[in-house]
């Protein structure tokens, strides 16, 4: 009979927790160029085994010493060891799929994989036509069938501590976290443990909390994480960006224009809900004492936050300036339009 003969990559030694197993092999139903998909009648898949390195074996000893073949593994040690960062995530889900979400679910789909999103808004219908998307109403439905979830929603009383010991236990053993919007969404001891005991393969964020974070802070010491300073705003292209929305914002009020509700956030007076992370207070200028006054704050969002009362209602208020009168063509803030809450 024959002597088959594979050269395979190393065993991962980094970046692959050794507790982590997949439930099964992810489906393969197409190729992104259109090719065409191979057709075996099986693969013999192990738990923990990587199929493409010296452990994996292709999945082919069974089904040839079976058949009376002899197979030899080796592996290659010169080069990068490719087993190492393998991709292995085929389900992706964003949580919350606004402005950052949606791009991030644009920039996967050339890449065939299988999207999902968390948002309590639906996307049009064309939208999820064209991305092959599909729509969870719940963190516990999109984390049950997704290998990577990455996090782009705002931090608010509802999302605070949103990825916790009991949401975790929803993921699909070995997936991925991903969180760049603010730490505070996850519970820093939890995400540690889950990643401690092979729940997590992996967590990625450029958000911390507390910040800057204390030297015994469970994430600077747990594995499989990659953490930067949150320094994702920094970029040439991000300062230019907000600096862009800056101006258009200030220009709007001056000229007495509407200011888009992508950087509005109106609270309205009275009401419990905290400023949302990563939005700006408009701050008026004391020697531009203002005609007409905010009934509720107003707050400038970077991130494309949307209004969350029907308006900001403003009114003629006299007694705001005492000790003079505000001169006629003082600045006054235009009502925001309506928007979704």
């Amino acid at each position: 009979m024959a002597k088959i003969v594979c050269v395979l990559y190393d065993d991962p030694v980094t970046g692959y927790p050794k507790t982590y197993a997949r439930d099964d092999l992810p489906k393969i139903e197409c190729y992104p160029d259109g090719q065409t998909l191979p057709t075996p009648r099986a693969i013999d898949f192990q738990p923990r085994a990587l199929l493409g390195s010296v452990s994996g074996e292709l999945g082919l000893r069974k089904y040839l010493e079976s058949n009376g073949h002899e197979l030899v593994v080796t592996s290659s040690k010169d080069g990068w060891n490719i087993a190492d960062c393998v991709e292995r995530s085929y389900d992706l889900g964003t949580v919350a799929a606004g402005r950052i979400g949606l791009r991030v679910l644009r920039l996967m789909k050339p890449f065939g994989t299988h999207l999902h999103y968390l948002d309590r808004h639906r996307l049009p219908e064309s939208v999820e036509k064209e991305l092959n998307l599909t729509h969870h109403t719940s963190l516990e439905s999109l984390a049950k069938v997704c290998d990577v979830v990455t996090l782009n929603c705002p931090l608010h009383p509802e999302t605070e501590h949103m990825i916790n010991a009991d949401s975790l236990k929803h993921f699909k053993r070995g997936a991925y976290l991903i969180n760049t919007e603010r730490g505070k969404l996850c519970d820093r001891d939890a995400v540690a443990a889950a990643l401690e005991s092979g729940q997590l393969a992996g967590y990625g964020g450029d958000v911390w909390f507390p910040r800057p974070a204390p030297s015994d802070h469970p994430w600077r010491s747990m594995p499989h994480h990659s953490m930067t300073p949150h320094i994702s705003g920094t970029s040439l292209s991000a300062q230019t960006r907000y600096a862009a929305g800056t101006r258009e914002i200030l220009e709007c009020y001056f000229e007495n224009r509407p200011i888009r509700n992508e950087y509005l956030m109106a609270v309205p007076a009275g009401s419990s809900v905290r400023r949302p992370a990563g939005a700006y207070l408009l701050v008026q200028h004391r020697d531009l004492k203002p005609v007409r006054r905010l009934d509720a704050p107003v707050f400038f969002g970077r991130r494309g936050s949307h209004v969350t009362s029907n308006h900001a209602a403003l009114r003629q208020d006299a007694s705001e300036s005492p000790a003079r009168e505000s001169p006629p063509d003082a600045p006054q803030m235009p009502p925001a339009r309506a928007a979704r809450a």
